[in-house]
């Protein structure tokens, strides 16, 4: 199994939510369920869902081709190139 990154609480302010729960909740998905497809315990899905903790890239990758979005939309990444 992957272990998450570590993240201080100083360091997430002001960092997007992750989108993991909104995008499990809308196709229907048990945390155990998801969880079990990326391999890894429900505690640590808990734990990114609650932003205690963010997954690695690879997951991200993975999440990404599940729920068939960019990674940028899985981290909260709201700018576009309009935007910068």
């Amino acid at each position: 199994m992957l272990t998450p990154l570590i993240i201080l609480e100083s360091e997430v302010k002001g960092m997007p939510k992750l989108r993991i729960k909104e995008l499990r909740c809308q196709r229907g998905i048990s945390q155990g369920e998801l969880a079990e497809k990326l391999n890894v315990s429900q505690s640590t899905l808990s734990n990114w869902e609650s932003d205690k903790y963010e997954p690695d890239i690879a997951i991200l990758i993975e999440l990404s081709k599940s729920f068939k979005v960019s990674v940028d939309y899985i981290i909260g990444n709201d700018i576009t190139f309009e935007d910068v």
